[in-house]
């Protein structure tokens, strides 16, 4: 599952959605207000969730052009 959330307030609000399964897929875009139900499970999600760190060396060059 991917989620994009915005906050508005104490509100959150889901931008983008995406479930898979074996049974199929399951996608919805567009502003929604999350349900009090599931507004709860995601802070608890957001309360538990680890930072992503990149394991490799920078891939993005700064600063001007190499000769």
């Amino acid at each position: 599952m991917e989620v994009l959330l915005d906050k508005e307030d104490e509100n959150l609000i889901g931008l983008f959605s995406m479930h898979l399964n074996p049974g199929g897929s399951n996608f919805n875009l567009g502003r929604q207000r999350l349900t009090s139900i599931e507004q709860n499970v995601m802070r608890r999600v957001i309360d538990r969730a680890q930072p992503l760190a990149d394991s490799h060396a920078p891939y993005i060059m700064t600063g001007g052009a190499r000769s």
